[in-house]
This record gives C-alpha cells, sequence and structure tokens, in this order.
C-alpha cells in the first residue's frame, strides 16, 4: 500500500514539476485592474464584466469588483467592460499597466471619432480621458494604426472629455468635448501638431531612455539666450507627469533615474528661447526594451500560435527522456537526473522556471527519491 502512494505521489509530483512552468511562466505582459469605478470617483459596489482578448489565445472573462491582476503571452491585448445594453468601453494596452475601470453615469451615448493620418504614424492610440477627483484617468483607448475605422467612444451626456493622441511623433491633446447632441467627430493627425526643431535653431536638445531605470535629456545653447527649460517626463496613458524639473541654465543634461522597468514613457521639453516668439515644444519617446531572450529556441513562436510558450518544447522533451530512461533502470535515479538536467537547463535558459521554484522542487524530489530507495531496501 505504502509503495502504491509513493509512485502516486511520484507521478503527481513530476506532473506538476513538468506543467506548471511552460504555460503561466510564459506570461511577459500583466496588468492590474482596479474598480469599477464611477465617473464622481465612488467605487461602484455592484462591479463589472471585463472580458480580456489575447492575441493567439483564447478570451478571459472575469467579475472585477475590487482588484484584479491578470497576464499575458504578447503584447496588443484589449480590455473590454461590459456597460450593459449591450455596450462596452474598449481599453487597447500598452503593456505591464494599471487600469482604473470608469463606467459613465446615466445617461450614456456613443461618440464616433474618425481619424484621418496624414503623417504615417508608426504607432498610436487615440484616449479619451476624464478628471476624478484632480486626478486625470484614462477610460478609454483604441489603436489607431492597426484598428481602421471610426472609434466608438461611451461618454455621459453633459460631461467633459479630453481627447489625446499618443503616437510615434508624440503626445497631442485635440482639447475637451461636452458629450451633447453632435455624435460623429473627424480627427486629423498632421505634421504641425507635433513641432519640429526649427532648422535655423541655436542650440541642441533631446531624450531618450538610457536603461531600464533611466532617462536621460539633455539641452545646450552655446549662445546663452535660453530664458528657461521645463522638463516634464509622463508614462504613457497618464495625463500628469511622474517627474518635473524647470530650470534657466543653458546647458543641462538631466539623468532621471527612477524609472519603472517594463514602463514606456516619453519626455516633453518646453523651451523659451530669446530667438522664437513661441515656446517651442518637443516630446520624445523613451520607450522600455524588454531584454532579448537567451533561448536559442524562441523561433519556434513564429510557426503558429500555441496556448503555451512553444521555446520551452525541447527543455520539455529532454526532461521527459532523461526520466523515462533513467526511470527505466531505477525510478529514485530517474527523479535524481531528471532534476538535476532541469538545473542545467534553467541555468542555459531553455527552460523558463523560477529558481525559487526550482529551489523548493528538486529538494522534494530527492526526499522522494530517498523515501523510495528506503522502501525498496525494506522490501528486499
Amino acid at each position: 500500500m505504502e509503495s502504491k502512494i509513493l509512485k502516486t505521489a511520484l507521478l503527481l509530483f513530476f506532473l506538476f514539476f513538468l506543467a506548471v512552468p511552460i504555460y503561466p511562466l510564459a506570461a511577459s505582459e500583466s496588468y492590474t485592474l482596479y474598480g469599477a469605478y464611477g465617473e464622481d470617483g465612488y467605487l461602484e459596489p455592484s462591479g463589472i464584466w471585463v472580458t480580456f482578448f489575447r492575441e493567439g489565445q483564447g478570451q478571459y472573462k472575469f467579475f472585477l469588483n475590487g482588484t484584479q491582476t491578470v497576464t499575458a503571452t504578447q503584447t496588443g491585448e484589449v480590455f473590454k467592460f461590459d456597460l450593459g445594453y449591450n455596450m462596452s468601453r474598449t481599453y487597447y494596452v500598452y503593456g505591464n499597466e494599471t487600469i482604473y475601470v470608469i463606467v459613465p453615469e446615466e445617461p450614456f451615448y456613443v461618440y464616433y471619432f474618425e481619424v484621418v493620418d496624414f503623417v504615417g504614424v508608426e504607432w498610436g492610440y487615440l484616449e479619451s480621458f476624464i478628471n476624478i477627483n484632480g486626478t486625470d484617468r484614462v477610460v478609454e483607448r483604441w489603436d489607431v494604426v492597426n484598428v481602421t475605422a471610426e472609434f466608438p467612444l461611451t461618454f455621459t451626456w453633459g460631461n467633459a472629455y479630453k481627447i489625446r493622441l499618443v503616437c510615434s511623433q508624440g503626445t497631442y491633446v485635440y482639447g475637451s468635448y461636452v458629450a451633447g447632441g453632435t455624435s460623429e467627430y473627424t480627427l486629423s493627425i498632421t505634421q504641425d501638431m507635433f513641432p519640429q526643431i526649427p532648422t535655423d535653431r541655436a542650440f541642441s536638445i533631446g531624450a531618450s531612455r538610457t536603461s531600464d531605470t533611466n532617462i536621460t535629456a539633455y539641452y545646450n545653447d552655446p549662445d546663452s539666450l535660453t530664458n528657461w527649460i521645463y522638463f516634464e517626463i509622463f508614462k504613457y496613458g497618464e495625463a500628469s507627469a511622474t517627474y518635473t524639473y524647470n530650470t534657466t541654465s543653458n546647458t543641462i543634461t538631466l539623468v532621471w533615474d527612477e524609472a519603472a522597468s517594463g514602463i514606456d514613457y516619453y519626455c516633453k521639453i518646453t523651451v523659451n528661447h530669446q530667438l522664437f516668439e513661441n515656446e517651442l515644444i518637443y516630446s520624445y519617446a523613451c520607450p522600455y526594451s524588454a531584454p532579448e531572450s537567451l533561448n536559442p529556441w524562441e523561433f519556434l513562436n513564429d510557426y503558429g500560435s500555441l496556448p503555451f510558450d512553444a521555446s520551452q518544447l525541447p527543455a520539455l522533451i529532454i526532461i521527459v527522456c532523461v526520466f523515462g530512461v533513467f526511470s527505466w533502470a531505477s525510478a529514485p535515479i530517474g527523479i535524481i537526473f531528471t532534476s538535476i538536467i532541469a538545473v542545467l537547463l534553467r541555468w542555459l535558459n531553455w527552460f523558463d522556471v523560477d529558481w525559487i521554484w526550482l529551489g523548493i522542487s528538486v529538494p522534494l524530489a530527492w526526499i522522494i527519491a530517498f523515501i523510495m530507495w528506503k522502501e525498496r531496501e525494506r522490501s528486499i
């Protein structure tokens, strides 16, 4: 009886050992949702149904009433917030976002926005946001590059919403729209929305992401004709600056070292210069660059969509084969060698599993092997 229990425990343990890493730990994006909140800033006690559409995976529907964190393996995902009456708000995600789910107050209606792109932006999002208790919150977001249609935005009648474009050219706020009788709007993307550096300027300027946590901005006016400079660093999708700095210096290199890994930012620089009548505004994208994977089998993900990370298949096959071959002679030996191979594959970055998880599971596997060994000795 004890031998059967041990064998059953061994089988269950290794099924768990092999199955856990290949799917849950393949996720690379994490989204935390709070809500649902009304546009008055108060938490809605009734909650809200949310549907999460994931590329290459099935949709995931859950009920949000407080806090929920979800993950996915690819970018480009979208949330739908169910408003009832066959209506919803749409929220395309950037990646690793914190999302406040805002529901409209009744009566609410759909307003259609058409975006005409005269620039040819590489990527861009159209956002509607509202000020709630002094903080701007994005309530809806559409992908204006990969989605070609009029964008339905749901507004509470009589409330004021700002419409913002965040794209590869920079950031532009179209202004406030009060939900009323007009239900269709046309917005244009033109080059004059994003001021370019004048060709006759006498200064150099720029900003970039220099590491996971560092954003570096610079300004140099050799003629010392600058009155002041104002630096603002924003997270994509947020209207309020995460960091600000102003100076009257004509030469400065600003390094902000508190950027969050996995979060995209952009830097807005406002210049007041004696040679130009109006203030000059420049915007520079400072996106997060995910480190390249060291797994040589990443190309397997290019051959189709699977419900798990295909780059983990070679490691899984090796583990199964080692366990099968060595267990043919002795199950305890099979367990020990399999755990050693799993650690080696993790060290080679072929096996995407947390070291902490291995640190727990490998000793447990050796304990099971030792118990089986002692059981075999008693039976001889």
